[in-house]
C-alpha cells in the first residue's frame, strides 16, 4: 500500500528529522491532489523508521522532502502510539511533487476545529491526555508573532523560541524547524514582520513527566 502527502514538516528530532504531512489521494495521470480529510480535519501522516529510538528519519532519506513537495511512501504499515495516530512505516520514500506556497492553499491544509492547542492553553501536554488525544500534529495560522532566543540553562547555548497568538490564546513555544532556527543565528530580528505566519504544531516524546508542544515548521507568508 502506499500513501502521499504533502509535507508541513521537517524538523529536528534526536540526530535525524521527523516528517509530518497532510495525506492527500493522487491520480499520476492528471496531476491533481485532493486533501484527505478525517471528521472534516486534514489527516496526516508521519512516517517512522524501524531500528531507531523515537522513530526519526535518517538524515540521508530526509534530505529527499522538502515543505510543500508531494511526497509519496511505498510500503506503509499503520503504526499508530497513543496520540502518534499518524506514525506509518514504510518501505521507500520519494518526492513525486511539489505544490506552490500561497495563502489559498495553506488556509485549505489548516486545523479549524481544534480551538486549543493539544486542548489545553500551556506549553506541554500531560501523559494521561497524551494517550487519549488521538492527534499529535497541527497546522495553524498564527498572529502578533514574535521570535526571540533563549538562552538555556545558564549556558550559552541558545534555542529559538515564538510567542504567538490563535484564538486568542497567548502561547510560547520551542521552534525545531532547522532552516528557520539556523536564520535564527544569524538575526532572529529579521524573521519578525511577516503580514502572516503558518506552523506546523507538533507534540515531542515524553520529557520529564511531559509532553512538549514543539513549532516543527514555519511559513511566513507577506
Amino acid at each position: 500500500m502506499d500513501k502521499y502527502f504533502v509535507c508541513m514538516a521537517v524538523s529536528y528530532k534526536y540526530g535525524g528529522r521527523c516528517i509530518g504531512g497532510v495525506e492527500v489521494t493522487t491520480d499520476p495521470k492528471e496531476s491533481f491532489y485532493m486533501i484527505v480529510r478525517e471528521n472534516g480535519t486534514p489527516k496526516w501522516v508521519r512516517p517512522v523508521t524501524r531500528g531507531t529510538e523515537h522513530g526519526e528519519i535518517p538524515m540521508h532519506l530526509s534530505s529527499t522532502c522538502k515543505v510543500m513537495d508531494i511526497v509519496k511512501l511505498t510500503g506503509v504499515e499503520a503504526c499508530p502510539d497513543c496520540a502518534q495516530s499518524e506514525n506509518y512505516y514504510f518501505e521507500g520514500i520519494e518526492k513525486v511533487g511539489h505544490l506552490n506556497t500561497n495563502i489559498k492553499t495553506l488556509n485549505m491544509l489548516c486545523d479549524t476545529r481544534h480551538n486549543l492547542l493539544f486542548g489545553n492553553r500551556g506549553k506541554a501536554v500531560h501523559p494521561d491526555s497524551y494517550k487519549t488525544m488521538g492527534y499529535s500534529l497541527m497546522l495553524i495560522k498564527a498572529t502578533d508573532v514574535i521570535f526571540f532566543m533563549e538562552n538555556r540553562y545558564g549556558t550559552d547555548y541558545k534555542r529559538l523560541r515564538v510567542n504567538f497568538m490563535y484564538n486568542g490564546v497567548e502561547y510560547d513555544l520551542p521552534v525545531t524547524d532547522p532552516d528557520f532556527s539556523e536564520k535564527a543565528d544569524y538575526d532572529v530580528e529579521s524573521l519578525n514582520g511577516s503580514d502572516a505566519y503558518y506552523m506546523t504544531i507538533s507534540l515531542g516524546v515524553e520529557h520529564q513527566g511531559w509532553h512538549s508542544k514543539l513549532v516543527a515548521n514555519v511559513i511566513p507568508m507577506n
